[in-house]
């Protein structure tokens, strides 16, 4: 009676006030409290009635909760009721459910409640069959296999049932044949047919392989166009799908719908262009679409994040498939939602299935679209400017900033779980497991320790065996510096495994990232023997996860490995070409240059594409003093790569200002330098950046008027070019650069000082002298001129003389770190 306050024995009209939903919602809770009153009261008559009641509820879902929950009531223990109101309230239950069986037999649940009931009233053969068919329906029914045991054991053992009234043995022929007629019936549907529906925009690079691989699992293809201008459309039309085009309104969930209503399937299976079935999982939806019983089915997604083949990922279980109803429909401008709209109040209408769904949206080549996360934050900063201030809405914020603004992203975190905490169904919500590993891992990046022990105890209370969390806590505590707490927690990891798909877990947190964390622990221990053997273990037992290549390489030369080891060691059984790049640069990191460009080279001939691996080969040969192949290397990279167009355009830029004219003549390299100064313009390099490349361009094509756009803090960003001149030893080159120091506004002194620096770096001790000395002339000696002073002098074998002009810049600045050094070079 507590949950309302009115005679719960007859109907009562709902509050005007309500929703639709909670109408529906409180009209059942309705039926449920009559049936329990009547129960209590002993009044089959009126239990009767409430059931009856159910089928006036006008949502299959609602109606459903009434009739499972109202007949669960009957299935309670009723102290102090007599046998025949024991026996007739079964006769009610059963006769309900025979009613309502007939009307749609695809009911597991309903019919496994019929079958118990059957053998409650000495229908044996009739309960077994109703039970075995459910269970061949819906395996996983809970204790299934023991009641249809039951029911086969009583029939074979040909069990008297005693005591049952007249009227209830007078009413079971007839309910008998009903019952038998049923049983038959109890099968999947047939026929029943599901749509595609996608939005799409300029989509033409995945979109072919999405199609390709859905397309045997659906009978129709809805594809809401939002404006592409590419093939998108044209692709879409060769798989015969019906193009929609919408005119883009910044609202995603309106253009879902929009594809949601032209759906004829009496299934709708939800697809983005970036998402790909494994294999010919598309086939097991098949199966899938008999099971009219279910609302909706969850897949395994498989988030690839990181670099395309270097084994990093993350599952969840995303719903993709679910019946075609009005009331199923999208909510949400961007990162749009229809969970809330499923029943998540009868778990035997979702499913979880295994069936693969590969999601690149979160590969690094995909995801860095600056153009795509504007626009996101820009539809969810007006969902919050609207007054919306949800958890779901500051998981999405905290999202799209992660990456970009580990400030804001962290707020947005921070917000999304204050209000999730403060929500008694959080652990009902899908975003909630996602939201608590990057709140944890925002906390922990921003080294608040203490409040991500709070928030992990929470969630390990809401989420047990969410091995994710655990993990961070492991690196917060080697952060912190307390190995043993950091040992045993990545241990503990290792005891769970990888969290459940539920937990939107990133793959290998219990396994191999496990173990990687104990290797990183055992180097911090001084045991890098017992590192090396827990890497080689991963290498075996994972070796598709090529992200171990790095730190394995890495420990290796650091342990004395050659080159040649290490490739026969990290190269059998194949490696991916980000697997080579690690490879590459570790060597080039050690000075191992030709082995680098070897591991280089193979990477791009297993993905002549693979645009870092470009940029860092240009570097690699520009060290070695191989300009001009620089140059070409890092030319092949589009200037529009969002990850390394820019970086690509700076090395070929200096490779050709460095270069002197060759073969093919000044005009020649005129017109190259001339092309990637147009496009160096459309990169997002630092405005300080293009200006010093723009000038220093401007003085290797003879024009010596004054610099425009250089000040102070262009002597950072030009000092990492005259540097890497000296390097190449291009005199000409490093002259006409050398020329633009006076257009920054420094004073003379400083000048001097700057190219001294320089000159020391590259062991030019006579040369940076003399520059030393002209800063001494300049504006008289100070401990920055004596300490370069005494650099060259040391350089130059003349310790003595390093000593004393050492101890004059201490005695004008008694910390002056290069005299410091100076001092202690000699010493040792």
């Amino acid at each position: 009676m507590a949950l309302n306050e009115h005679d719960p024995s007859g109907p009562s009209a709902a509050p005007d006030e309500l929703s639709e939903a909670d109408r529906l919602a409180w009209r059942v809770q309705q039926v449920i409290l009559q049936a329990e009153h009547a129960l209590a009261q002993g009044d089959v008559a009126a239990y009767a009635a409430a059931l009856a009641q159910c089928d006036d509820i006008d949502h299959d879902s609602r109606r459903h909760h009434a009739r499972i929950k109202s007949i669960d009531r009957g299935f309670l223990p009723r102290p102090g009721a007599s046998q025949t109101q024991i026996a007739t309230t079964i006769l009610a239950s059963l006769r309900a459910l025979t009613g309502w069986l007939e009307g749609n037999p695809r009911e597991p649940s309903l019919a496994a409640y019929a079958g118990v009931l059957c053998v409650e009233l000495g229908l044996y053969r009739e309960g077994e069959e109703l039970l075995r068919a459910s269970a061949a329906l819906c395996p996983e029914l809970p204790e299934i296999d023991q009641a249809i045991r039951t029911a086969t054991g009583r029939r074979q053992a040909r069990a008297k049932v005693k005591g049952l009234p007249v009227t209830v043995t007078a009413a079971l022929p007839r309910l008998r044949e009903r019952l038998a007629a049923i049983a038959p019936r109890v099968v999947p549907a047939e026929g029943m047919r599901v749509s595609l529906c996608m939005i799409v925009r300029d989509e033409e690079e995945m979109l072919p392989r999405c199609l390709e691989a859905v397309k045997a699992g659906v009978d129709e293809m809805i594809i809401v166009d939002t404006g592409s201008r590419d093939r998108t459309v044209e692709i879409a039309e060769s798989f015969g799908a019906t193009v929609l085009h919408f005119t883009w309104t910044g609202n995603f969930g309106e253009a879902r719908n929009v594809g949601l209503e032209a759906a004829t399937g009496d299934w709708v299976l939800i697809l983005d262009a970036d998402e790909i079935f494994v294999a010919d999982d598309a086939l097991a939806l098949r199966p899938l679409l008999g099971r009219t019983w279910r609302e909706a089915f969850f897949v395994e997604e498989i988030n690839h994040l990181g670099d395309l083949d270097d084994g990093t990922s993350a599952k969840h279980q995303a719903l993709r498939l679910l019946r075609n109803r009005p009331e199923y429909r999208f909510s949400g401008a961007v990162h749009e939602q229809m969970a809330q709209h499923l029943p998540g109040y009868l778990p035997d209408r979702l499913e979880h299935t295994d069936i693969r769904l590969d999601h690149y949206g979160y590969l690094g080549t995909v995801r860095i679209d600056r153009e795509k996360t504007g626009r996101n934050l820009e539809l969810l900063q007006g969902q919050l400017s609207d007054g919306e201030d949800t958890a779901f809405l500051h998981f999405n914020l905290g999202s799209e900033y992660a990456g970009i603004d580990e400030e804001k992203a962290l707020e947005h975190f921070r917000r999304a779980w204050e209000l999730a905490v403060a929500d008694p169904r959080a652990t009902e919500y899908g975003f909630v497991p996602s939201l608590s590993s990057r709140f944890v891992r925002a906390l922990r990046g921003d080294r608040d320790y203490e409040a991500m022990e709070e928030a992990a105890t929470q969630i390990h209370a809401w989420f047990p065996g969410f091995t994710d969390v655990f993990f961070e806590q492991s690196i917060a505590a080697l952060e912190q510096d307390d190995l043993a707490r950091s040992r045993e927690l990545a241990e503990h990891c290792l005891s769970l495994g990888d969290a459940p798909a539920k937990y939107s877990s990133t793959v290998g947190c219990g396994t191999y990232l496990a173990q990687l964390r104990l290797a990183q622990l055992d180097i911090h221990a001084g045991n890098e023997a017992a590192a090396i053997e827990r890497m080689r273990e991963v290498r075996r037992e994972y070796p598709t996860y090529y992200g171990m290549i790095d730190p394995f390489v890495s420990v290796l030369l650091n342990n004395g490995h050659t080159p040649e080891q290490i490739f026969d060691e990290v190269t059998e059984g194949g490696l991916s070409p980000s697997g080579w790049f690690m490879v590459a640069v570790n060597f080039q990191e050690r000075g191992h240059l030709t082995e680098a460009e070897r591991a280089f080279k193979t990477a791009l001939e297993l993905r002549p594409t693979f645009d870092a691996v470009h940029v860092a080969l240009a570097d690699s040969l520009l060290v070695q003093g191989r300009v001009e192949e620089a140059a070409l290397e890092a030319e092949q990279v589009p200037a529009d790569d969002p990850r390394v167009g820019a970086a690509a355009v700076r090395t070929a830029l200096f490779a050709r200002l460095a270069m002197e004219p060759g073969e093919s003549g000044e005009a020649t390299l005129a017109a190259q330098r001339s092309a990637l100064l147009q496009q160096l313009e459309l990169t997002d390099l630092p405005d300080p950046d293009k200006a010093v490349l723009r000038a220093w361009a401007a003085r290797r094509a003879g024009d010596r008027s004054p610099a425009v756009g250089l000040d102070r803090s262009s002597i950072d960003h030009m000092t990492p070019i005259l540097d890497a001149l000296l390097r190449l030893a291009a005199g000409d080159a490093f002259a006409d650069l050398l020329e633009l120091l006076p257009d920054t506004g420094i004073d003379r002194r400083t000048q001097h000082e700057v190219v001294g620096t320089l000159l020391l770096r590259r062991g030019l001790s006579e040369l940076a002298a003399e520059e030393w000395i002209a800063a001494v002339n300049e504006s008289g000696p100070d401990a920055a001129a004596y300490a370069g002073l005494a650099e060259a002098a040391r350089l130059q074998g003349l310790e003595d003389d390093a000593r004393t002009l050492a101890a004059e810049a201490l005695d004008l600045e008694p910390e002056q770190p290069l005299a410091t050094r100076v001092l202690a070079a000699i010493a040792a």
